[in-house]
């Protein structure tokens, strides 16, 4: 798969000269506007004169919520996912192997004026603000946490939590990459990656686990309920089964829950869709429990990113977990008590687990559990 840069500004200039310190390079750059036909050496091109756009990796050096020039309404990656391009990486997906650009990162973070940042682009951000902490369960918590680094990591976010003006939280240990932390040994008895992905979007973890895994990747299974999501992540599936045909990648499109039944989704202005109960708020989608439709091909590494439905798909888990003792990297933020009932949920499920929190986000976003069981997953 060939790789190119989006933005051939100061972006996407410092992305390629930081890439080239560790021999890595690109084809070229797409850009749109700027007047010049080369830059560092590699030709600027048009989107329009970009081919087989699906087998391009996209190195996106721009932010998350820039706006398309041409549909305002949509994000410049939106625009691009619809004009073809596969994979899109933005800077927290590509920059960590590159210690200049994570450099560069934190020094744009440290010198914005991130008060006036938050009224602009999050003026609802207060969900976590208004939570009543239950100490005697956060002390339980902290109790279960194998690290200091985790314990730091915990006040960190509830410090944060109390008052979003405190952020952002940069500088923290393993914040990239997600789900791979390099200090927490993930891998501890596994030979071959076994990978269920509960909450898989279009596709990213999916990429995220073949650029990042140490071991071999026997296979990926992935869960989406959203029907556009779960379009584009069979897309993503193909393109990776053609770049890496000795893996598997079985696509679900359904959620995981705690029973096998109907739920119903509402996506309530949110990325993609939240499961609810109430019947008549949105589409009425399957559901499974893992327990049940993975029992016979048990995964060794379960991730859970199911915007609030953590609970439920961990219930629904509980024999695998039980069983074969996978490692678990959980979100533990999208309700506010995540953050301390999620970790209890799992000690009474499993209660040797060792347990690490990192937190990979800038915002009060993307604080994730790591749970890894003493002897490692008995699924190798």
């Amino acid at each position: 798969m060939k790789r190119a840069i989006y933005g051939a500004g100061n972006g996407g200039r410092t992305v390629l000269e930081n890439m080239h310190l560790r021999g890595d390079d690109v084809e070229f750059f797409v850009d749109e506007f700027i007047e010049a036909r080369e830059v560092l050496g590699k030709p600027v091109l048009r989107i329009s004169e970009v081919e087989q756009r699906k087998n391009i990796e996209l190195l996106f050096t721009l932010g998350n919520d820039h706006k398309s020039e041409r549909f305002p309404e949509k994000t410049l990656i939106e625009e691009l996912k619809e004009k073809g391009f596969g994979r899109i990486l933005t800077w927290d997906k590509f920059m960590w192997p590159y210690p200049g650009l994570r450099i560069a990162w934190d020094m744009a973070w440290k010198n914005c004026d991130y008060e006036d940042f938050l009224k602009r682009f999050y003026p609802g951000l207060t969900q976590y603000e208004d939570v009543h902490v239950d100490h005697r369960a956060i002390s339980e918590v902290r109790s279960f946490l194998s690290d200091q680094t985790s314990i730091s990591i915990l006040e960190k976010v509830l410090k944060l939590r109390s008052d979003l003006r405190k952020g952002p939280l940069i500088d923290l240990p393993d914040q990239i990459p997600h789900y791979f932390p390099m200090t927490i040994d993930i891998y501890r008895g596994i030979d071959s990656l076994k990978f269920a992905d509960v909450g898989a979007f279009d596709g990213d973890t999916m990429m995220h686990v073949m650029n990042n895994s140490r071991v071999p990747v026997s296979y990926i299974a992935s869960f989406e309920p959203d029907p556009r999501c779960f379009t584009r992540l069979q897309k993503t599936a193909s393109a990776l089964y053609a770049e890496y045909p000795e893996t598997s990648f079985l696509t679900y499109s359904c959620g995981a829950w705690s029973k096998n039944g109907l739920y119903y989704l509402s996506n309530d202005g949110e990325a993609c869709a939240k499961l609810t109960g109430e019947q008549g708020r949105g589409k009425a989608i399957p559901v499974v429990t893992l327990d049940a439709i993975l029992a016979d091909a048990p995964p060794n590494f379960i991730k859970y990113d199911v915007e609030g439905a953590e609970e439920g798909a961990l219930l629904g888990s509980q024999e695998l977990i039980r069983r074969y003792r996978p490692t678990l990297a959980v979100s533990i933020y999208h309700w506010g008590n995540d953050l301390w009932t999620l970790p209890i949920l799992i000690k009474d499920i499993y209660p040797d687990y060792e347990m690490y929190i990192r937190h990979h986000h800038w915002g009060p976003w993307e604080t994730v559990l790591y749970c890894v069981a003493p002897e490692g997953s008995l699924v190798s």
